[in-house]
């Protein structure tokens, strides 16, 4: 239970979300940063989620990242109403950012991920 208190080994903090609407007001993507930390289990991921706006159905993961800092930098934009744009890149020189899952579709909904460099990030906002 100290631990715990000392936030060693406890559940995830998040350090960074967002929500886009899709257009037509069907989807709604989701994105959170999280961290896990302990002795020899310290952890940052992202993930991006899809949920249907008028569904009871949970969010459906479509793209998970893991990454050094508390987050990455991060855009979400429908490009249609059918299609999901991601755009990440490293939060700081260094970082190094390995995908751990990405889908290409999810539903009708097609999903296309690019990672930036930290200057091509910024350029594009």
């Amino acid at each position: 239970m100290a631990f715990c208190f000392l936030g060693y080994g406890c559940g995830p903090a998040t350090t960074w979300s967002t929500k886009v609407l899709s257009p037509n007001g069907d989807w709604l993507a989701t994105a959170e940063s999280q961290q896990w930390g302990g002795p020899g289990n310290d952890w940052d991921a992202t993930t991006v989620y899809l949920r249907q706006v008028n569904s009871q159905l949970p969010p459906i993961e479509i793209f998970s990242v893991s990454h050094y800092f508390a987050t990455i930098h991060m855009k979400m934009e429908w490009v249609t109403p059918t299609h999901l744009k991601v755009t990440y890149a490293p939060l700081k020189p260094g970082d190094q950012v390995g995908t751990n899952f990405r889908a290409i579709k999810c539903g009708d909904i097609a999903i296309s991920v690019r990672e930036l460099t930290i200057a091509e990030f910024h350029a594009n906002q």
